[in-house]
């Protein structure tokens, strides 16, 4: 067998092992709550050699990316941590970990964006790639601070999660035969909306698809940029930056652009 396959091999039976995450909460001793620094890339599967906080971590968000979920919210009660799961758009509680680790989950978590971990007064906004064997996952995590303390949510984006095109998304046929009409009009907006996970960031890709052609000059503004289209020049918003929508889109519009896609 080849370095590539016995790779995939070893990833996926330590994806097939389910339920890690709860027995190292069972198994959790918080007297050893030692962190390590921030790494690049992170990858979820070695967890043998980590601290019991980052291992925790690691694994809910290794069960996060098996079940599909887009979001990991790390949610505080006064009694109590929750660990939730958005899939197919509802929120299911996953986890319970001890109370007394609510601060070193959240702080793991901001050292893993790259934030502030001594501010707890305001919200924060950072990114994250981690790996998944040969996967590569990119998080977008947000902190809000509540009444019962910091609060975390995590966007997760599979970079290898496969690109739709319009056929495959399911519009009824005529739906389908209006959007497509609609997509390559000349002139005009189409708003896309929805609740988390409805799929409109994979609509407006698809229907990108659709209409890229080197005769036009297509660009986005993004925020964060989910997968990377052939031919399309796409734009990272970044507040930290400077970089907002508003002076992204007033650049754009000097770029001679026939379509711009602002997603966000």
């Amino acid at each position: 067998a080849t370095r590539e396959e016995i790779l995939s091999a070893i990833n996926t039976a330590y994806q097939l092992n389910s339920g890690q995450a709860q027995r190292v909460i069972e198994q959790l001793d918080t007297g050893d709550l030692s962190q390590d620094g921030q790494t690049t890339n992170e990858d979820l599967l070695d967890v043998a050699s980590r601290a019991p906080v980052i291992k925790l971590v690691n694994l809910v968000l290794l069960e996060a990316v098996k079940r599909r979920a887009s979001d990991v919210h790390v949610q505080p009660y006064s009694d109590r941590l929750v660990v939730r799961l958005r899939i197919d758009g509802v929120l299911h509680d996953v986890f319970t970990p001890p109370k007394a680790l609510q601060a070193e989950v959240i702080s793991r978590i901001k050292v893993m964006g790259g934030m502030n971990i001594a501010e707890h007064r305001i919200p924060q906004d950072g990114r994250a790639t981690v790996e998944v064997g040969d996967r590569v996952v990119d998080m977008r995590i947000a902190t809000l601070p509540t009444s019962f303390g910091e609060r975390a949510v995590i966007r997760l984006l599979d970079k290898s999660a496969r690109q739709y095109d319009l056929s495959d998304l399911g519009m009824p046929p005529d739906a389908l035969a209006v959007f497509r009409r609609l997509i390559h009009q000349d002139h005009g907006i189409i708003l896309v909306t929805g609740p988390t996970g409805s799929g409109k960031s994979t609509t407006l890709y698809a229907a990108l698809q659709e209409i890229n052609s080197s005769q036009l000059n297509i660009l986005t503004l993004e925020d964060p940029i989910e997968y990377r289209l052939e031919g399309i020049s796409q734009t990272q918003v970044s507040q930290k930056k400077g970089m907002t929508f508003a002076d992204g889109l007033r650049n754009v519009l000097r770029q001679d652009p026939d379509i711009i896609m602002v997603g966000e």
